[in-house]
């Protein structure tokens, strides 16, 4: 057990003294919060510029009310949000079929416009209209202007039916859905938003440093073997040791990164940086799911460094250890691939019976327990195939790495790494 603790020591203190511990504990959180924020922030954030449009409305019942509505829109500094330009754009409005194409598509290309929207005669029956610009994904304005027109086609024909729009609205009136969870006994009001992002920041972060420490794992065995350190560290200790000091130094430097995040994030909590409304959308971690947090990442550290580490073993380049870590990767990136249908169907048979697969259970389970309340002997079936896969992934690896550790310049097959694995 002091040999152990040896290799566990050098190993945690040569990781946890390097700058890049420090500066990775700083700045992967940033990273981590800019890539859930920024989308919602950057989402919420209205350009402060008019848009240039026109509209050519061959019905003639739209347009008018439709440039009407749309200017009573306007943005923080005061201006119009949006500016019709009929009479700065000459003849083009008046022309018609592909003269007026060709003026349109002149004016689009010389930024004179930026956007048009036409408006067809029979646009009563069937509600189709055009919009033609230069950027067509500003989903909010298109939002906007599909609004506007479906609110004016629909007052037109209630008014030709004769027929009051503001009975209809109130009549219409959409329900307000509230949604409140249900986690045995605890309820609590979440929003998709916040539950769907505050969860994808949770397991993004057990994905990557699964991974992260995983191959840190794989490249330090790497390491000391093409630096033959392995041999002289072998001659006063047992390859399972060595192996077992190793994983469990590396394991506690992700731990302490761990540790550290949740004293900044709390430090940042008490000081209120994470009040603002751009923010909300992060998770607010209760014990319990800390406590899964923390017990997943464990696991799924130990057993993903146990194969990682026999990848290690086995190589004697960083090429051959990069093309037996593909598969192992793709199986920690499958659960992010179907986290949609997941997040929706946390319940389904799909999703239990991955959430019962030890390598998918780390992130897969986290998911669910995260998003809904399984059923706790699927919860304990979870854990404990999770706990019998590490410890027969420790026995096979170990016997992996006693002896492709020692060997130099020889491309190992599995083979041979099964035989290994069968000598007791």
């Amino acid at each position: 057990m002091d040999k152990v603790m040896t290799v566990f020591i050098r190993e945690y203190l040569e990781r946890v003294r390097r700058k890049s511990f420090v500066i990775g504990l700083i700045l992967v959180p940033l990273f981590m919060s800019a890539v859930i924020v920024l989308p919602l922030w950057l989402s919420r954030v209205e350009e402060e510029k008019s848009s240039r449009g026109l509209v050519l409305d061959a019905s003639g019942l739209i347009k008018s009310a439709l440039e009407t509505a749309l200017a009573a829109d306007t943005l923080a500094t005061g201006e119009p949000r949006y500016r019709f330009l009929d009479a700065e754009l000459g003849d083009a409005p008046f022309l018609s079929g592909a003269a007026q194409d060709s003026a349109l598509n002149a004016l689009l290309d010389a930024e004179a416009i930026d956007w048009v929207l036409r408006i067809p005669a029979d646009v009563l029956e069937h509600g189709r209209c055009e919009y033609h610009g230069r950027v067509v994904s500003n989903f909010t304005q298109l939002e906007a202007l599909q609004a506007k027109l479906t609110e004016l086609l629909r007052g037109e024909r209630l008014r030709r039916l004769a027929l009051d729009p503001a009975l209809l609205s109130e009549l219409s009136l959409r329900a307000d859905l509230r949604t409140i969870q249900h986690k045995g006994e605890v309820t609590s009001e979440a929003g998709f938003e916040s539950l769907y992002f505050g969860t994808l920041t949770l397991v993004m972060i057990l994905y990557m440093t699964i991974l992260v420490f995983g191959s840190m794992i794989q490249r330090s065995i790497l390491e000391d073997k093409n630096q033959h350190i392995t041999e002289v560290v072998l001659s006063s200790m047992s390859a399972t040791q060595f192996f077992t000091g190793k994983i469990l130094g590396i394991g506690a430097v992700g731990l302490t990164q761990y540790l550290a995040w949740l004293v900044l994030g709390a430090g940042a909590a008490a000081f209120g940086l994470l009040s603002s409304a751009n923010l909300q959308a992060l998770p607010v971690l209760q014990p319990s799911t800390l406590a899964a947090f923390v017990t997943f990442y464990v696991l799924g550290f130990l057993l993903y460094a146990g194969l990682f580490a026999a990848v290690g073993a086995m190589s004697t380049t960083d090429q051959e250890a990069q093309q037996l870590m593909q598969p192992l990767v793709m199986l920690l990136v499958l659960p992010l691939v179907i986290m949609i249908y997941i997040f929706q169907n946390p319940d389904s048979a799909v999703s239990v019976v991955l959430s019962l697969i030890p390598v998918f259970t780390p992130l897969v389970m986290f998911m669910r327990i995260n998003i809904s309340a399984p059923p706790l002997w699927q919860i304990a079936l979870g854990y404990g195939f999770l706990i019998v896969s590490v410890v027969l992934v420790f026995i096979i690896s170990a016997r992996i790495f006693r002896v492709g550790i020692l060997m130099t310049g020889k491309k190992l097959s599995l083979v041979e790494a099964w035989r290994w694995v069968r000598q007791p």
